[in-house]
Formats: structure tokens, C-alpha cells, sequence
């Protein structure tokens, strides 16, 4: 992977596709953005430490969270307030990204060390605020193959707490238990 992509980098790739989609820019009738689709190709080098199952996925999500951006820019909006709101959205959509930038990390570093005790020196770097962390461990959770484990360690109460994530987390507990018996039936009988 190439350089890491901060945020402010993010919200020039952002304020690239809304120019690209004003503009009307297109490449096989869709809005197309160098900017973006520099980033969504060193984004997708995180596929690689994704489950199997979800690699084509989180490329697919990453394009999606890059080219559709929740509210355009008006650049005629004289309103304070309209304006103010537009702002923090752009906050709000960054966050929604880096949630993905992060996580990648995290599964890399987990990926090429199999230690959670690095994973938490990769999240004390990172920063995290419970905002920025909540968003980001969902993506795990989502997306590695080690998101139960992730979770029981870094934020074992959130089950509890939020149940949409905690029907995610269950049905991700189910299938990882049914993988360890179906590896151990297959061990058994090998």
C-alpha cells in the first residue's frame, strides 16, 4: 500500500466527486472522479485481509460510500444554518469512510500479527473517540474474520447496549461456532 490517506485527503476525494457530479462528469454513464477512484483502488488493498466472503463487498461499499454522498453542495445556499448543517455533514460522511480506513488497518495488523495485544496498540495510535471507535468496530465486525473476538475484547458490553449490533454480533457468533464444529466434526472424522 501506498501513502495513508488522511482526512483531509478524504474530503478533497469528496469535494472531487461533487465537482465531477455538478459538472457531470461520467465514464459509462456514471459520475466519475480520478481523485475517487485513486482512493477506492488503495482501499481495496485492504479486501485482501477481509473474510472471503465479504472481500467483493467491502470494495463494493467502499465505492458506494466514496460516490454517494449523502447531502451536495449548494454553493447559492445563503441560509447560516443550511450552511452550518452542510458543514458538519461533511464531518459526519468523513467519519463514515475513515470508519473504513481505520478498521482496514486493524485487520491488517491483525492479519499479519494474529495478536489482539498489537490491534490495541493500533487502536491507542488511532485515537479513537467512543464515536469514531463505535463506527469503525462495526466495520470489523462486519467485514474480518476475527470481528466476535474483536469485539469480546475491545467492547464486550455494546451487545448489551445496542441491539441492532447485537443481533450482528450473534449471528456472526453463530456462524463462527458453526465453523469450529464443522472444522472439529471434519478433524474428528480425518
Amino acid at each position: 500500500m501506498s501513502r495513508k490517506y488522511s482526512y483531509e485527503d478524504i474530503k478533497e476525494v469528496i469535494n472531487d466527486v461533487r465537482i465531477c457530479s455538478m459538472l457531470y462528469l461520467t465514464k459509462n454513464s456514471k459520475i466519475y472522479s480520478l481523485k475517487a477512484e485513486e482512493f477506492i483502488d488503495w482501499m481495496s488493498e485492504y479486501s485482501k485481509y477481509c473474510a472471503l466472503d465479504m472481500q467483493e463487498k467491502w470494495n463494493n461499499c467502499v465505492r458506494e460510500l466514496t460516490y454517494n454522498i449523502l447531502i451536495p453542495k449548494n454553493a447559492y445556499v445563503t441560509n447560516d444554518k443550511v450552511k452550518e448543517i452542510l458543514k458538519y455533514s461533511d464531518y459526519s460522511w468523513i467519519d463514515k469512510i475513515y470508519n473504513f480506513v481505520d478498521a482496514g488497518d486493524v485487520m491488517k495488523v491483525y492479519s499479519e500479527t494474529n495478536s489482539l495485544e498489537e490491534v490495541y496498540k493500533l487502536l491507542k495510535e488511532q485515537g479513537h473517540s467512543g464515536y469514531t471507535f463505535s463506527g469503525m468496530s462495526i466495520v470489523v465486525m462486519a467485514f474480518s474474520t476475527f470481528g466476535v473476538e474483536f469485539i469480546d475484547r475491545f467492547d464486550a458490553t455494546r451487545p448489551k447496549r445496542d441491539e441492532k449490533f447485537a443481533k450482528m454480533y450473534n449471528q456472526a457468533k453463530i456462524s463462527k461456532d458453526e465453523k469450529i464444529k464443522k472444522k472439529t466434526f471434519y478433524n474428528d472424522i480425518f
